[in-house]
């Protein structure tokens, strides 16, 4: 036998039955006095209440701003009931006093109940956008069921899914590289798992369909130094919608790298054109390889810091010219080479530098081209006839050194022959001509010394006289 649900039943119209089936067994043994009295006392309140209500037929209508057709939100599970307690707030009538008890039926004719067993009783996820059609009754609050029963309305409930996602967006993030943070996210939408590996949450009474972000610009510094806003709209199965927000923070602050230093550039301090190569070496960093965290393009100036080293305030752009022109003179104090620095900078302005020379070497020495007198002198007669070393008069140029600026010495007179004749001998003497790099050069001079004149009287010795009884001859 079906039960059907309603709405209210006060509790003196159960006791009145009690009490009407106690009096029709005509005897009182079964019951304590006590009982009795207080089941006397509920029948005289029943009797009271139920006075004003009997012979009442029940009207029914819909509730002020209420039609036929309504609309049943699911709850913050997905479920619902369609039952006498929600359909009693739809409906009204003029006698609310006794008319309480509120029924639902499957028929226009009010012959079957709505039952928990019935499909449309227990309503949930699956039945959203369905619509179910229940008729519902009033009665007055005495038995038997049924009592003033009033006619059936009407009504057309719509399943609905009311509640939006539940989203919880991922913390702020930082990524040092624009390539780092697009590889992060994957294209929207999301699934839940992808939005969950991102630090996010997102659930829902029904299901959640899916999870989209668009992107908006904050602020721009450079290509890896910018700052955006994630909008997230979670949406589920029914089209219900939540959004979020997560700012993300792109900033590269890791200057370029050089995996291979710059090197040094030597070129000899006579070579004809040293511009072409002091360019190429400046246009190709000196042979140097950047690399930087965020890839992408980079630029490399070479400097100069006049008159300072590296780094300083006011570097001037380095070209072969300006290299050049910076190049000590030969016999400079300092050595011949200049300093260039290599700056390279990111596209944030990241910045980073190394240093290489361009050195200018002389590795030949000096061509003497002169001695004084020529490379022999002589014969001299006597050996102090021979003149003495004259360093200033030897002759001498160098590929870079001006003659002026050679060293010019007289290093030695060593005898090459002696016969055991002061006057007959052979004298080497060496003269050494050095530039101002250092590289040297000697030449040697040959002095002949012989002593082939006979001695002369002067004036001829003159006769002795002496007497023949002279005391003393010796």
């Amino acid at each position: 036998m079906k039960k059907v649900y309603e709405a209210s039943q006060p509790g003196c119209g159960r006791a009145g039955t009690m009490l009407t089936n106690f009096f029709s067994s005509r005897t009182l043994s079964a019951l304590p006095r006590l009982a009795t009295m207080f089941c006397l006392t509920l029948l005289g309140a029943h009797a009271a209440y139920a006075q004003p209500c009997s012979g009442v037929s029940c009207d029914i209508s819909y509730a002020p701003g209420v039609s036929m057709n309504i609309n049943l939100c699911l709850n913050s599970l997905g479920e619902a009931q369609i039952n006498a307690a929600l359909m009693a707030t739809y409906t009204t009538t003029s006698n609310p006093g006794c008319c309480s008890v509120v029924k639902v039926w499957e028929d226009a004719a009010a012959t079957n109940p709505l039952e928990p067993s019935d499909p449309n009783y227990d309503v949930d996820c699956t039945d959203v956008g369905n619509t179910y059609t229940v008729w519902v009754t009033r009665e007055v609050n005495l038995p038997p069921s049924g009592t003033g029963k009033s006619a059936a309305i009407q009504f057309n409930i719509t399943i609905l899914d009311c509640s939006p996602p539940v989203i919880t967006c991922p913390l702020p993030a930082s990524f040092a590289c624009a390539s780092a943070y697009a590889a992060a996210f994957p294209p929207s939408p999301l699934t839940p798992a992808q939005f969950a590996a991102l630090g996010g949450s997102v659930s829902d009474n029904c299901a959640v369909a899916s999870v989209s972000y668009t992107t908006s610009l904050l602020s721009f510094t450079c290509v890896n130094g910018f700052q955006v806003l994630h909008t997230y709209t979670a949406t589920d199965v029914n089209g219900n919608t939540s959004t979020c927000t997560q700012v993300i923070t792109v900033s590269d602050n890791v200057p370029p790298q050089f995996t291979t230093l710059p090197s040094d550039l030597t070129l000899a301090c006579d070579d004809p054109d040293p511009s072409t190569p002091i360019q190429n070496w400046l246009n190709t960093f000196g042979g140097g390889v950047v690399t930087d965290n965020c890839g992408g393009s980079f630029s490399v100036s070479p400097v100069l810091c006049p008159g300072s080293g590296f780094p300083c305030t006011s570097p001037t752009p380095a070209t072969a010219a300006t290299v050049l022109a910076q190049m000590p003179p030969p016999c400079a104090p300092q050595p011949r080479e200049v300093q260039v620095g290599f700056f390279v900078q990111d596209e944030c302005g990241n910045q980073n530098f190394a240093t290489a020379k361009v050195i200018f070497v002389d590795a030949v020495p000096p061509t003497i081209t002169g001695l004084p007198g020529g490379p022999t002198l002589g014969p001299y007669t006597c050996a102090n006839l021979v003149p003495g070393p004259n360093p200033a008069a030897v002759t001498a140029t160098d590929n870079c050194t001006p003659s002026g600026q050679l060293i010019r010495e007289h290093v030695s007179d060593v005898p090459a022959t002696v016969t055991g004749c002061p006057g007959a001998q052979t004298i080497v003497r060496t003269y050494r001509v050095t530039d101002c790099a250092g590289n040297s050069v000697t030449a040697t001079q040959v002095i002949t010394v012989n002593d082939n004149v006979a001695p002369v009287w002067g004036p001829n010795p003159s006769g002795l006289f002496l007497a023949c009884d002279a005391p003393n001859l010796a």
